[in-house]
């Protein structure tokens, strides 16, 4: 029963300590009683109480208040806002939200009233029906009927689906323990490259093995499998040889240098006569003109013609083709440095299938440079001659090589160089296929070692026998469930909702004489369910005066304390004012009832008072 409100915070109270404020005449704090009525103004709270017991009664708060704060105290503790979905107290509340949320018709023609269900008068048949269904379902307790059955095979299920379960676990385990545990994992075996291979890569390779057939390789396939893995790739050669021969064009140059003829125009005939002597006194004109006027190996005084006569000697034209002889030379060694860095490539670049090709062309191409330098060195050699000799022309002999050596080995190295490079694509595919051969050789004699395909099979059959009893069990459970609902059926027969109609009927005509409104339960086309419809004689009742739909409302309410979900429980009753446009007589109706139903208590059968209303 419920003694004491607290209300911190709730509506129009606050700070509200029922001990402070409610106190008997000789000052002592006054408890709730099993029959209390509250008086008090319009706007003096008694709704906000009211508001209060609904929320134990539909267990939700009021969403429009803030921070709503209560504590009832009870027989059995302090119930607060925050218990209100598990205090336990079976509270019934009339007041305006009850009215607005069962009896929508009172406010709104298009509204519904609530229905609700009286439990009907005894069905002998019908009760006997459900004895004998509850009898067939029996309970696991009393290890009877089909419940206790049910039980039974459930239990077997669960136990075999765990030998199947664990017997696959099992097997799943020693699938990923291959696939993933060092250090004999696949996963680690740094033959096969693959730090991601999981348990879903050894089920697929086990398919493949099994589709195709493979049984392990022998040691002489592991062998050669494995040599060809030791096999380093190597790196593309990106190098290529690349080479154009100029040497025939500075030969016809250098032929038309050296071939060149002029004379001095007052030759010195003792320098035509010794060339050695001509050409040093040619490199000591640069030693002695404006520098000297003494010799600088004797030391005699220079001639004071001396300048005169040389300069008639060594004319322009002879210091041009000297300058043109030596251009000319430092092209031929520019060209013979371009053509001795043609090859920079070691064996090393090369597998060693391809090494000794490449040793042959290598040899070959250095043969062919030589011949072309020294062809070269030829050419450079006639021309320092006949710059050391300027006014004598000379001959070229014929050119014996114009580097066509060069040019056939350049494409036999750049073709080995193809070659090779190929070489590692082909390596790499080749160490693929021979990795996962290995791989799948491992995996073929890993499924013998375990007998894997025995494991599966004795899996598949334990999985069976569970799904036999599985089937069992479902239909068991189909049988109790058939069952239960039969039962519920039954009970549903048992209440009559027609008969909640009938109650509220009976307190409108008994109370009030008021046999002009009565309520129907109806069935509409389309909705198996009863509806409640407000008739006054045989026409449906709109637009009730406020007096009578207070009556409708309040008789209402009544009838559903004796509803199916209600009967028999002890409840907490709080009726917020029911006396609403009500006039004398009906005011005085309305005290009987809640006078006959509420305040005198039911009678045991010893005579004993039986409270069920607090």
């Amino acid at each position: 029963m419920i003694k004491r409100i607290d209300i911190p915070s709730f509506g129009s109270f606050e700070d509200f300590v029922w001990k402070d404020s409610v106190r008997n005449a000789a000052g002592s704090v006054e408890d709730l009683r099993r029959l209390n009525i509250l008086y008090g103004r319009n706007y003096a709270g008694k709704t906000t109480l009211s508001r209060i017991l609904r929320c134990l009664e539909t267990e939700v708060l009021p969403p429009n208040l803030r921070n709503p704060i209560f504590r009832l105290t009870t027989d059995s503790g302090v119930i607060d806002q925050t218990a209100i979905a598990s205090q336990g107290l079976e509270v019934r509340v009339y007041n305006k939200d009850f009215v607005d949320e069962n009896l929508g018709f009172l406010r709104d023609c298009d509204g519904k009233i609530t229905p609700f269900a009286i439990v009907g008068s005894e069905n002998r048949a019908i009760e006997e029906k459900i004895a004998k269904a509850i009898a067939e379902l029996g309970s696991v307790d009393e290890e009877s009927g089909l419940r206790f059955k049910h039980a039974e095979k459930h239990a077997e299920l669960v136990k075999k689906s765990g030998t199947a379960t664990s017997a696959e676990s099992t097997l799943k385990a020693k699938l990923t323990a291959k696939a993933t545990q060092q250090p004999g994992g696949i996963k680690h075996n740094p033959i096969y490259r693959d730090p991601n291979y999981n348990t879903p890569k050894i089920e697929a390779d086990i398919r493949q093995v099994r589709s195709k057939s493979i049984e392990p390789l022998d040691e002489d396939g592991r062998d050669e499998r494995e040599a060809l893995l030791r096999e380093i790739a190597l790196p593309d050669i990106a190098h290529k040889l690349q080479f154009s021969a100029t040497i025939e064009g500075l030969y016809s140059h250098a032929e038309a240098l050296v071939s060149k003829r002029i004379v001095p125009s007052r030759p010195l005939q003792e320098l035509l006569e010794d060339s050695v002597l001509q050409a040093w006194v040619k490199s000591g004109i640069e030693h002695h003109r404006d520098k000297r006027t003494t010799c600088g190996f004797c030391g005699q005084e220079l001639p004071s013609d001396l300048w005169v006569k040389l300069d008639a000697h060594f004319s322009k034209e002879s210091d041009d083709l000297r300058d043109a002889l030596r251009q000319h030379g430092l092209l031929i060694d520019q060209e013979a440095a371009r053509v001795q860095g043609i090859l920079s490539l070691s064996e090393d670049a090369f597998y060693a299938t391809q090494r000794r090709t490449f040793r042959e062309h290598k040899a070959l191409l250095e043969a062919a440079v030589t011949n072309y330098v020294t062809e070269l060195e030829t050419m450079k050699h006639i021309l320092q001659t006949r710059e050391d000799d300027i006014f004598a022309s000379a001959t070229m002999p014929k050119l014996g090589c114009t580097g066509d050596g060069i040019v056939e080995e350049s494409k036999a190295l750049n073709a080995l160089i193809v070659a090779n490079n190929h070489k590692t694509e082909s390596l790499a595919t080749d160490q693929t296929a021979a990795r996962k051969e290995l791989r799948l050789s491992e995996i073929a004699q890993f499924i013998h070692d375990i007998g894997l395909t025995a494991e599966e099979e004795r899996i598949v059959g334990l999985k069976k026998q569970a799904d036999e009893v599985n089937e069992e069990a479902q239909s068991l459970a189909g049988q109790v469930l058939a069952l239960e609902d039969e039962v519920r059926q039954l009970q549903t027969q048992l209440k009559d909702e027609s008969k909640g109609a009938t109650k509220v009927n009976d307190y409108l005509n008994h109370f009030f004489g008021h046999e002009g409104l009565r309520l129907e339960a109806v069935k509409k086309p389309g909705n198996p369910a009863f509806e409640f419809e407000i008739f006054r004689g045989d026409e449906p009742a709109y637009n009730l005066s406020e007096g009578e739909c207070s009556l409708v409302a309040f008789c209402y309410f009544m009838a559903r304390l004796e509803d199916a979900e209600t009967k028999g429980k002890e409840l907490v009753v709080y009726i917020d004012d029911p006396v609403s446009s009500l006039d004398g007589n009906h005011i005085f109706f309305v005290f009987s009832l809640i006078e006959s139903v509420l305040g005198k208590p039911d009678k045991n059968p010893d005579g004993s008072n039986r409270f069920r209303y607090r």
